[in-house]
């Protein structure tokens, strides 16, 4: 499990589920151990993306600003590569996806996301390494820019 992006797996199980989660059910759905998600969580919520609510044996943890959602495509499981959903039928010119996704990065770098996380989003999104082969290989989707702006959203203060 080394070298996998925890916290980004639990915000993509977050938003998979679409309601506040306890930690166990976070572990039954990552299949992380404790100690993983402790320093994950603790990041996330030290970097304002998640919000705890309750205490103790109720806690439960959520998207911020109950951005929680389904979203299409869930994590991988542990030590499988992830595989991305193939890309939706879009009535949307392919240009219009290209603007609109820059419009949605640059979002999320105002909101406080930072470069890695942003790669780290895309590749995850899109199987694409960066922006110019996600566009090359046509894998900009309604979808993707859905799933990325329920991303920035929950950056949002």
């Amino acid at each position: 499990m080394r070298g996998m992006d925890y916290p980004a797996m639990i915000m993509t199980t977050l938003a998979n589920v679409g309601e506040p989660m306890g930690r166990s059910a976070v572990l039954e759905q990552t299949g992380l151990d404790r100690g993983v998600f402790g320093i994950a969580i603790n990041q996330l919520l030290g970097e304002g993306l998640v919000i705890k609510e309750g205490e103790k044996r109720g806690t439960k943890y959520r998207l911020k600003n109950g951005q929680d959602g389904p979203v299409t495509a869930a994590p991988a499981p542990i030590g499988q590569p992830t595989t991305p959903p193939p890309p939706a039928p879009t009535e949307t010119a392919p240009e219009d996806l290209t603007q609109k996704f820059d419009e949605v990065c640059a979002s999320f770098l105002r909101h406080g996301g930072n470069f890695k996380l942003l790669g780290q989003m895309v590749f995850k999104l899109t199987g694409c390494m960066d922006r110019s082969e996600a566009v090359r290989e046509n894998k900009l989707t309604e979808d993707v820019l859905a799933r990325m702006t329920l991303m920035v959203e929950s950056l949002a203060p």
